[in-house]
């Protein structure tokens, strides 16, 4: 069987059209019908079939940085690089009251959870198992696949593991 197909080229004014030549007839065009071929099914139908694929396949990815978090205990003002992220008041980051004694005590070591910014945590744990619960209503799966991932800073470990309580709660 050969087909040739000659396109026109950019330069090629006169030419009107596709020309082919083929060793049997010519394929017909998808939108003719013929008898055999008369019934289509409705593009809604075909759209809907589709939105329910994507919905059976439904999947999630969420991303947080870490938990609200203790500060560090000393902050460089001469870091150059950093020097937009900081108040141009150096009083701002002073933790101390006028008598010379702090103002906050975090309870835990500087850079890791507070025991608020854990308790944050986990109500978004609860929060995001609601929501996987709402979407999956009606579906005949009720298994869950959830990663959590998280690098190996005490503050990202215990952030993942207060969002894994918090899910944990709701899912069981």
């Amino acid at each position: 069987e050969t087909k040739t197909a000659i396109e026109p080229s950019s330069n090629d004014e006169n030419f009107t059209g596709r020309q082919q030549r083929y060793n049997h007839a010519p394929p017909q065009h998808p939108t003719t019908t013929t008898k055999q071929h008369q019934h289509q099914p409705p593009k809604t139908t075909v759209l809907t079939v589709t939105l329910v694929a994507i919905i059976m396949t439904f999947s999630q990815v969420n991303l947080f940085r870490h938990c609200v978090r203790s500060t560090k205990q000393v902050v460089d003002f001469n870091d150059d690089e950093l020097y937009g992220n900081y108040s141009t008041n150096p009083m701002d980051y002073l933790d101390m009251d006028d008598n010379g004694s702090e103002k906050f005590s975090w309870g835990v070591p500087e850079q890791w959870c507070t025991p608020v910014g854990l308790d944050i945590m986990r109500g978004t744990g609860r929060s995001l198992g609601t929501s996987l619960l709402q979407k999956r209503a009606g579906s005949s799966s009720s298994e869950f696949k959830i990663r959590i991932l998280s690098d190996i800073a005490e503050r990202d470990v215990q952030s993942a593991l207060a969002l894994s309580m918090g899910l944990a709660e709701v899912l069981g």
